[in-house]
Parts: structure tokens; C-alpha cells; sequence
């Protein structure tokens, strides 16, 4: 027989935020960069569901955009696969990228570099 465990959500709930602030705080030197990572990300939340709650066009897009991927993964699988890829993936891969080619130090390496790179002196 299995044992049924009893869990007050309410409570849980409530011990939330404090939870996950100790879980992500620090001690030592970057307990400051710790707390402040914590607030940044607390404030992101709130800040976004302020912003899909207050707007009556995006309080829908979530909902709407849920059927309409589902439907699609309905009459094909590998959409959900092709979503996540691009979403997870390809998405980041493609602003790391960004990052990169506009860097300052972008057009200095490729000067230094040239077209071949095993030829490249990375300044040692």
C-alpha cells in the first residue's frame, strides 16, 4: 500500500519566493551578484505577466498560439521536433552569431586572420 502524503499548497505557495531566493543567493564574495540575479529575474517575471495581463490582444496570443502549434503537431509530429529545434536551437545559435560577426574585436581578428585561419597569430 502505498502512503498518502499530505502537502499544503497554500503554504507552498506562499514559501515560494523565499525558496527560490535562498536557492539562488550565494555566501562569500558574489552573494551581492547572487541576490541582485535573483531580484533581475523576480522583476522579469512580474514584469511580463503584468504586460500579457494588462494587454487584452497578448492575454490571448499564448492560448491561441498553443491550439494553433498543437493542431499543427496533430497532423504532423516532427513539427513539435522542427519547433523545438528552432525555438531552443536555432534561435540562440542565431543571436550568439549576431554577437559575434558585430563584435569590435570581430573585424580586427578577421583582419589579422585573413581567409585562412590555420595561418591566424592570436597574438601570442
Amino acid at each position: 500500500m502505498a502512503s498518502e502524503v499530505s502537502v499544503d499548497t497554500r503554504s507552498a505557495a506562499k514559501d515560494a519566493p523565499a525558496v527560490w531566493l535562498a536557492a539562488t543567493s550565494s555566501t562569500g564574495a558574489n552573494e551581492f551578484f547572487a541576490l541582485q540575479i535573483a531580484l533581475v529575474h523576480l522583476l522579469y517575471n512580474v514584469l511580463g505577466v503584468a504586460l500579457f495581463m494588462l494587454i487584452p490582444l497578448l492575454r490571448e496570443l499564448p492560448v491561441r498560439s498553443s491550439q494553433w502549434l498543437g493542431a499543427l503537431v496533430e497532423r504532423n509530429r516532427g513539427c513539435a521536433f522542427g519547433y523545438i529545434g528552432a525555438v531552443f536551437f536555432v534561435l540562440p545559435g542565431m543571436v550568439f552569431a549576431t554577437e559575434i560577426l558585430f563584435s569590435p574585436a570581430a573585424p580586427a581578428a578577421g583582419v589579422e586572420c585573413g581567409a585562412r585561419i590555420e595561418n591566424c597569430e592570436w597574438g601570442d
